[in-house]
């Protein structure tokens, strides 16, 4: 599973908070989201969203490409690393899951405000809890960063030998206590503007770390 900081647009159409108040209103808007990335149950979301981009780059209706985005670049590395660990032949999007610290943001500018974030962090935690206990992930990377956006979610959250490095690329990690699993996580900086070879590289030790503390508990 990898965690990024909050979604920074979706094609959705766009809705004021207090719309939201409302729950049919609110339905609709949560069906308009579903329904840009997966338009069958059996898509995969991911792979849909990432040819939905492809589609809008080529029609030039935007100019996102998921190819060149530090942030996807570096996911698709480590998944294509444990792929080829693993001898599985999906696309690497269909053998991950990706969610956000936050899920509301305003689709105009870059990451939520202070105000935005403290109103939904505690259904946030909640949320990303859910989808751990959920989705039992063998591993969960955070392409956050510590400070201000991994912290308050892993201070909230149930874990086990939590070690914080703030100076260092692995910046923190430890093993999630989720129901029966126990995945381990790492937190490392976002990617943008960064060595993601050095990224990737402290992230895949921090996963083999809490990996083996966990088969010799």
């Amino acid at each position: 599973m990898f965690v990024g900081r909050a979604l920074y647009g979706w094609d959705t159409e766009e809705f004021a908070a207090e719309e939201a108040k409302n729950e049919d209103r609110r339905r609709a808007l949560v069906k308009n989201a579903w329904t840009i990335s997966r338009t069958e149950p059996r898509d995969c979301p991911i792979l849909r969203l990432h040819e939905h981009w492809h589609d809008k780059r080529k029609l030039k209706l935007s100019k996102y490409n998921p190819n060149r985005s530090a942030f996807w670049r570096l996911i698709r590395f480590l998944s294509q690393t444990r792929i080829s660990s693993t001898g599985l032949t999906r696309p690497w999007q269909s053998t991950i899951y990706w969610t956000n610290l936050y899920k509301v943001n305003p689709a105009c500018t870059g990451n939520p405000t202070n105000a935005l974030a403290g109103a939904q962090q505690q259904a946030c935690i909640d949320m990303l809890t859910c989808e751990i206990e959920t989705k039992k992930p063998e591993a969960v990377v955070f392409l956050t960063g510590w400070h201000w956006w991994a912290m308050p979610f892993l201070e909230a959250m149930k874990t086990q030998n939590l070690t914080i490095q703030p100076g260092a690329i692995l910046q923190a990690h430890g093993r999630f206590i989720a129901g029966n699993q126990k995945p381990p996580f790492v937190v490392v900086p976002h990617p943008q503007g960064k060595p993601g070879h050095q990224i990737a590289s402290a992230a895949l030790s921090g996963i083999e770390e809490n990996q083996a503390k966990g088969e010799a508990a």
